[in-house]
């Protein structure tokens, strides 16, 4: 006979917490494969319950399994398989290790927008509005490349600002990078060997080879990636960053995009991935037109998203695919639909309609250009001002500092972080090792709070190292 105390404060009813500790019993091979069960009027008697709650849990226990009923016999614990425990790994979670450190007084990564100037208040206003007035005749639209008006008012944006005529039913709306991977997966297989720039973005590599497609990367010059590596290795996809080449800055010049697009026209196997990422913001001169702009035979797969535009936890990304893909894609991912919130879709879809996402944009190019030129003035006076070269401030949200001096990246990266400065250096950004050893340092400035501050901070952090 056990015996077992209820818990009379708990809104559990009793029969249920019977339940639980018989099992607890069974699971723990205290009560043992074959042994009969108390019967219910005794165990009622012992527990000082009513046979009902005994013959409730008992009743449960048999549907789980755990137990047997035999007719005029009684309850008997079934025949069970013991798990053992082997010496696997520490089950605990590691607390420690699942989040970065995140009390830096300045932060230099390079995927940060300024908290204080989004759009809060209007997308709160737009979700309200959504979900009251919208969603409810859209609650079952679940289209694989995403809503309709988001994919309208994408075309239209990309028309303006980017060079690029494509029809809304080629735009796909996705969550991020994997959406553009599980494309590739998906329509090319395993076959396709796709190039990547070096140094380049090493998360990109690794989501492409964890979904088994081979990558190739290619060292690139101070025009970008060239045709004929491309041709070495046998590439047939290249996935490249024409308008800011990331994390260089180098903008690739039209004689180079003419080759690109000369070398996918050569084969139907062939296409070119162009990751326009940040080339919203661009400082020095007029806008560039995309790579795809240029494309006439439907070789170029586009590819950019409202992470810096809006916010990185916005994820919404979208692609333009050439009209060849796009019954492909719907074939090959029947029955699927849009891996994004539908509300998300909505309410962006009217920030873009009602003009206030130009409008957020262009303040955000002011905002960042200033905090760029209070940035690269600072680090010019002053401490080590004679020992720094400033690279590829003309676009995106970062640029290169090359430290003139012999110091090692990794000792100038934990040196910051001790100072409580977090910082990448380029070679953190190589696929394969670079021949340079340059100390060169990747400063994205869109989430400083303090610019000058920063500033001063880190030259003091590089000073300090080279006395």
């Amino acid at each position: 006979m056990f015996t077992f105390y209820f818990d009379e404060t708990s809104r559990i009813n009793r029969y249920v917490q019977l339940t639980r500790h018989i099992r607890q019993l069974i699971m723990g091979d205290e009560l043992k494969s074959g042994m009969q069960l108390p019967s219910r009027r005794q165990l009622a008697e012992h527990l000082r319950i009513s046979v009902t709650t005994v013959d409730l849990a008992y009743q449960q226990l048999v549907a789980e399994g755990f137990v047997v009923s035999k007719p005029r016999s009684g309850f008997f614990v079934r025949d069970l398989i013991r798990l053992t425990s082997p010496n696997f790994p520490d089950k605990e979670i590691n607390h420690s290790t699942l989040k970065e450190h995140t009390s830096y007084k300045h932060d230099f990564k390079t995927n940060l927008v300024d908290p204080n100037y989004f759009p809060y208040m209007r997308l709160a206003k737009l979700e309200k509005e959504t979900i009251l007035d919208d969603i409810r005749e859209k609650i079952n639209e679940q289209d694989l490349f995403g809503y309709d008006p988001l994919r309208n008012e994408i075309a239209s944006y990309l028309r303006r600002y980017r060079g690029i005529q494509a029809d809304p039913a080629q735009i796909l709306i996705g969550t991020g990078s994997e959406t553009m991977v599980t494309l590739v997966r998906g329509i090319f297989g395993s076959d396709a060997v796709v190039a990547l720039e070096n140094p380049g973005v090493p998360r990109i590599q690794k989501l492409y080879e964890a979904y088994g497609i081979r990558t190739c990367p290619i060292s690139i010059d101070s025009e970008g990636i060239h045709p004929d590596e491309l041709v070495k290795n046998n590439c047939t996809l290249c996935h490249v960053t024409p308008s800011h080449q990331f994390p260089t800055g180098i903008v690739m010049p039209i004689t180079r995009r003419l080759a690109l697009l000369e070398w996918v026209n050569k084969s139907s196997s062939r296409f070119l991935i162009e990751d326009d990422y940040d080339s919203e913001f661009r400082f020095g001169g007029n806008p560039i037109p995309a790579l795809s702009s240029l494309d006439r035979e439907g070789r170029v797969i586009y590819m950019n998203s409202f992470t810096k535009s809006m916010a990185p936890t916005l994820r919404i990304n979208f692609l333009v695919l050439p009209p060849i893909l796009v019954q492909r894609y719907r074939q090959v991912f029947l029955g699927f639909s849009s891996p994004v919130s539908l509300i998300a879709q909505v309410s962006l879809a009217r920030f873009m309609k009602q003009g206030w996402f130009e409008s957020h944009l262009n303040r955000m190019k002011h905002l960042y250009r200033q905090k760029r030129d209070r940035l690269i003035a600072s680090l010019k006076t002053g401490l080590i001002s004679d020992r720094i070269r400033i690279v590829g401030e003309d676009a995106g949200l970062h640029f290169l500092m090359e430290i003139n001096a012999d110091l090692h990246e990794k000792d100038v990266i934990n040196a910051a972080q001790e100072a409580g400065i977090r910082i990448d250096g380029l070679s953190e950004t190589a696929l394969v090792p670079l021949q340079e050893k340059a100390c060169t340092l990747v400063l994205g400035y869109s989430g400083l709070t303090d610019v000058e501050q920063a500033a001063d901070a880190l030259k003091q952090v590089i000073d300090k190292l080279i006395h």
